[in-house]
């Protein structure tokens, strides 16, 4: 299978939500419900892998929110030089691929 040429971008009303199909009811009702509103609102950032054939089709995607990890759980290796407090970062939390282009 060969991957055809595409390029991330975050999700907009223009995306064909509707298509996409990876094989998860609940991943493709997310994209297709909730992620666009998500991203709009600053919750879960969600970007799309979009086919440069048409600039619309959908062939992955994959959303962030922020979190954070409690310094305790961090791991001794990174705590050198950390204050004493959560350490912020991002979480994935969803990842889907069309089934055209599972592999």
């Amino acid at each position: 299978m060969t991957l055809p040429a595409w390029h991330e971008e975050p999700i907009s009303k223009k995306h064909d939500r509707k298509a996409f199909d990876g094989d998860d009811a609940e991943l493709n009702d997310f994209l297709q419900r909730y992620a666009r509103q998500s991203h709009d609102l600053g919750g879960a950032k969600t970007l799309l892998a979009i086919d440069n054939t048409d600039n619309k089709t959908i062939l992955g995607f994959y959303s962030l929110a922020p979190g954070a990890l409690a310094y305790a759980d961090t791991p001794e290796i990174l705590r050198r030089g950390l204050a004493q407090r959560d350490v912020p970062g991002f979480r994935l939390t969803r990842l889907a691929a069309h089934v055209r282009v599972q592999g």
